[in-house]
């Protein structure tokens, strides 16, 4: 299997060695409309769907005619429930119902291949061997971010190899920075973070999500 090898720095901003990756997970090849309309499929199955309103057959009211038909100059009423009448029904209103759609796992696959390797086409992704955090300390955190060249990133997606409560903890509350482990990368979130810093090891978590 061909592989690509990626430069490793620590957390000092110092080249300490290169990490060999499966050269699938650079798929090059993808286009930006696979790659928008994977991000529509995320989106989509994120939205809940549960939107109810109630018609004129649901609001309480209704029974006796409002005024009899004719004789009192105003216009003609038959129920109170009348989406026209404050209160009433709504006509036309949105029903719970599903947004998902199906595509394909392959093409899931090759969008998050696609969006890795423009991150890297880039000079956007950032290899890293550790944060070397042994307690949760933002500053800490932050002061490797700058190191390793991203102090001034609007927005940054860290991927780590499996759930660190000292990472999390110390980035949850860094502005513009999100970190998730190497089961949950996805398309979205590598296209809505303007820089890509994945943990050496995190890379065998991504081959085996993107192999096919």
């Amino acid at each position: 299997m061909e592989s690509i090898e990626l430069q490793v720095i620590n957390n000092l901003g110092n080249q300490v060695g290169k990490k060999e990756v499966a050269s699938f997970v650079f798929d090059e090849t993808v286009s930006h409309s696979l790659l928008h309309q994977v991000v529509r499929w995320q989106r989509a199955c994120w939205r809940a769907g549960t939107h109810k309103v109630k018609t004129r057959a649901e609001v309480s009211g209704g029974g006796a005619k409002p005024w009899k038909q004719k004789g009192n100059g105003r216009a003609r009423a038959g129920s109170n429930t009348s989406p026209v009448w404050v209160g009433g029904g709504v006509a036309h209103g949105p029903k719970p119902h599903k947004y998902d759609f199906k595509i394909n796992k392959r093409d899931r696959k090759k969008a998050l291949a696609g969006a890795i390797a423009a991150r890297k086409s880039e000079g956007r992704l950032v290899v890293l061997d550790s944060f070397g955090l042994s307690e949760i300390k933002t500053k800490k955190a932050l002061e490797v971010l700058k190191s390793v060249g991203l102090g001034s990133a609007r927005s940054i997606l860290v991927v780590i190899p499996a759930y660190d409560d000292v990472v999390f903890r110390s980035l949850r509350n860094a502005k513009g920075v999100k970190v998730i482990d190497s089961k949950a990368i996805n398309v979205y979130d590598i296209i809505a973070h303007e820089y890509l810093l994945v943990l050496a090891d995190a890379f065998n978590g991504i081959e085996s999500k993107i192999s096919f």
